[in-house]
């Protein structure tokens, strides 16, 4: 039925009757629109079998004649429906003030379809058990299903929202094994309890699209595993699988584990709180015959014990990898590439070859690496000089991030130049990084490039060549020497951040004047000697003779299109920067941890296209600027204080000495 269903709805999108507005990470179309004037023609043509009828005449069994079978109600109806309506197919309840269902449901012995998502139902009636011809059911906040309800033996779609989970208790689905017709199926519990073992999976055999299993700390053994057939299940879409934290004997995750391995039809593949040490020969093996070849997202998250990664390169259609909290991982081999060298990859796996080149993540678009503390070496795809050009790693990235891995002492070489699409960089928490590979400058597609929190990294690559740089956040690099040289040429740049940098001396932020198109800019938190707020300025060649009439301008007055600033402080710091008065098109300040300001300087005043001010954490300061210049900022709407305890209290409503500053402000929020 689905499949015909499928069929017409392909027929629809070819003739263009509907158009696909959004597919999810599997390509599956999970949301349409259809034209205006489709629809007045649809309504039109379905006239004599479509009535509003008001609810006051469906309490009054007026509608009786018409005999419905499709009714969608936005009233709290519910206890009177099942008396005039015992012809509906389809059902929908949207009202939130809808808490259960009456006992009478039961008699509605043609209903097919029945939401219910969009109420506060929390527990089903045991008569809806006797709907025997219910094909759907869409529910949410459920805390357990009623006995009997395996009798829906005609049920194939079961849409449980918000994972079944209400205040942390999970739902559990008792003998959901004598439901074979089932199709769909978000989550399943595992508990020793009679009926919710994970063999009631294996009575489901026609599960399809995406299934999450939770609470695996429950099955014992391979053979338990065994019993939910997750390998028959060919048209499961996606499969999670989740233990808890507690801490366990790891060989039992190890072996329940190999019982787990999934059909290779699988699309999207999660793992979470696996305790185990090593990973089972099906996600191991290349060569494997049910090896992930159909994939395009895997995440593996908080595996505290496991020392391996599978290898992944060799995976033609995989678009997403997400490796977080792998623990105990210290290297990442050249395995992970899906092979060693290039003769291996000639040799084992001929389909990974494109022309002449060995392609290693032919479709990656995404690839993080996050908490991964032991983490030491990220090794390349080996291969000599002569080979370079015969092999391509990553030609298809997007989004590369590696996080919070202290231990990394170097990032990977030989891949760099492969990186034509990539748009986003983010190195971040590895605190033993000393530089990165120069190839990072040559990266000409990239949009943003973040490098926060690692303080020993002492120089950033040249990247004069990143013309499509958007982004760039430098920020946590205690001994960042500094800032990457081609910045001034970067003229695509729109937001910069560089904070908490202290080895960067004022005379380095001159490159900055030179970025005119930039429109963000957070800037601060330098050498903690200084006892003044460095403000980047304009230099002059001394060997030219004349300046123009632009350039004057810009020497007085950088940042003509700056509209966000934000201001990081320290303890010797007693005034704001003077500059900031004339960025004219400024409209969002923020001024961050100046502990050594007491008063806002007058001169706020004068930034009158203001918008928005925030003020946090500045534990001395005492006075805003005076009422006068307060009054200036015509266009302020909205005025933020939070961790100013001595401001707070000045600013209190009504009886604070500083309230008549701020009163006449739209928007006020006084934060603890």
């Amino acid at each position: 039925m689905e499949d015909v269903g499928s069929n017409y709805m392909s027929i629809l999108f070819r003739t263009s009757l509907l158009q696909v507005s959004k597919k999810d990470r599997f390509g599956r179309t999970i949301k349409f629109t259809i034209h205006d004037l489709v629809y007045d023609f649809v309504k039109e043509a379905a006239k004599e079998s479509i009535f509003f009828v008001p609810s006051a005449e469906l309490r009054a069994g007026k509608e009786s004649l018409l005999k419905p079978r499709t009714l969608i109600l936005s009233d709290d109806l519910a206890h009177d429906l099942p008396i005039v309506c015992k012809s509906l197919r389809v059902l929908v309840l949207e009202d939130e003030d809808v808490k259960e269902l009456p006992a009478t449901i039961g008699k509605l012995k043609l209903l097919r379809y029945l939401d219910i998502s969009r109420t506060s139902i929390t527990e089903l009636p045991n008569p809806i058990t006797r709907l025997y011809n219910l094909q759907t059911m869409k529910l949410s906040n459920l805390q357990q299903l009623p006995k009997n309800f395996g009798n829906l033996a005609n049920l194939r779609h079961l849409c449980i929202e918000e994972d079944g989970i209400i205040n942390g208790k999970p739902c559990l689905l008792p003998d959901i094994g004598q439901l074979s017709s089932l199709q769909t199926l978000p989550f399943f519990f595992v508990s020793r309890d009679k009926g919710c073992q994970i063999d009631q999976l294996g009575h489901l055999h026609n599960l399809r699209g995406d299934l999450k299993i939770f609470d695996l700390q429950n099955v014992s053994n391979q053979e338990e595993g065994i019993k939910a057939k997750i390998s028959t299940k060919i048209n499961l879409d996606s499969l999670e699988l989740h233990w808890d934290t507690r801490t366990r004997d790891e060989s039992t995750d190890e072996d329940v584990l190999k019982g787990l391995e999934p059909h290779p039809n699988l699309k999207g593949f999660t793992m979470e709180n696996f305790m185990g040490r090593s990973l089972p020969s099906w996600m191991l093996t290349t060569s494997h015959p049910l090896a992930f070849r159909n994939l395009v997202k895997i995440v593996l998250r908080n595996f505290n014990k496991c020392q391996q990664i599978p290898p992944l390169g060799h995976l033609p259609h995989l678009n997403i990898v997400n490796i977080i909290g792998m623990k105990s991982v210290n290297c990442i081999g050249t395995d992970f590439f899906g092979w060693k060298n290039v003769d291996d990859a000639s040799s084992s796996n001929p389909s990974g070859l494109a022309g002449d080149a060995v392609v290693s993540f032919p479709a990656l678009k995404e690839l993080i690496l996050e908490d991964m503390p032991d983490l030491i070496e990220w090794s390349g795809l080996m291969c000599h000089d002569s080979s370079h050009s015969l092999v391509k790693i990553f030609p298809s990235l997007e989004i590369l991030k590696v996080q919070n891995c202290p231990e990394m002492i170097s990032l990977p070489d030989g891949v760099w130049h492969n990186l034509r699409c990539i748009k986003e960089l983010c190195i971040s928490g590895c605190d033993s990084l000393s530089h990165l590979p120069k190839d990072v400058g040559g990266l000409v597609s990239l949009e943003i490039l973040t490098v926060v929190n690692c303080p020993n990294l002492v120089s950033i690559p040249d990247i004069h060549s990143l013309r499509s740089l958007v982004v760039l956040n430098l920020a946590g690099c205690d001994n960042l020497r500094s800032l990457p040289s081609g910045m001034e040429v970067c003229t695509s740049i729109r937001l910069f951040t560089l904070v908490k940098c202290p080895a960067i001396q004022p005379e380095d932020l001159h490159p900055l004047s030179r970025m005119t198109q930039l429109q963000a800019l957070a800037l601060g938190d330098f050498s903690h000697d200084l006892d003044y707020f460095p403000w980047p300025s304009y230099t002059i060649n001394p060997c030219r003779v004349t300046i123009t009439d632009n350039e004057n301008k810009e020497f007085q007055h950088p940042f003509a299109s700056l509209q966000s600033l934000g201001l990081y402080g320290w303890q010797a710091v007693t005034s704001l920067p003077e500059q900031i008065q004339h960025l004219s098109n400024l409209a969002f300040l923020t001024i961050h941890n100046f502990d050594g300001i007491v008063a806002l300087p007058e001169f706020l005043g004068s930034i009158h296209s203001l918008e928005e001010l925030d003020i946090e954490d500045c534990k001395n300061l005492l006075h805003l600027p005076s009422a006068e210049a307060m009054r200036r900022l015509t266009k302020l709407r909205k005025l933020t204080i939070e961790h100013c305890p001595l401001l707070k209290d000045r600013c209190k409503e009504e009886i604070g000495q500083e309230w008549d500053k701020i009163a006449h402000i739209p928007e006020f929020q006084l934060l603890p």
